[in-house]
């Protein structure tokens, strides 16, 4: 069902709850930026489509379909996963759980 690993949402949760608890530092938001850039873009939409399912917005097929896997959408992925990232790992965890995934 999703394209990205359960173990890299897990970890992506913990750099954006560290980044969330630990100040908005340098070393932080560029562990989480160099993170984020190498996920895939088929990676980077389901994170996207999960956080908005999470967020209680529509239905996760329907979004993941809304947010297809388009290169051209990476820059916007990655800088709405930063607009996003105080709830982001709410949403996430959210998410996964109603996708019948224990975090």
């Amino acid at each position: 069902m999703l394209n990205i690993s359960n173990d890299k949402i897990y970890r992506l949760i913990a750099l954006t709850e560290h980044l969330n608890n630990y100040e908005n530092n340098r070393s932080s938001n560029e562990q989480l930026l160099t993170f984020v850039n190498e996920l895939s873009i088929e990676e980077l939409s389901d994170v996207i489509a999960l956080m908005y399912f999470g967020r209680g917005d529509s239905s996760f097929s329907y979004l993941k379909e809304q947010f297809g896997a388009y290169e051209e959408l990476r820059e916007d992925f990655v800088n709405k996963i930063f607009e996003k990232r105080i709830a982001l790992p709410r949403y996430l965890q959210d998410g996964l759980s109603q996708l019948g995934v224990d975090y």
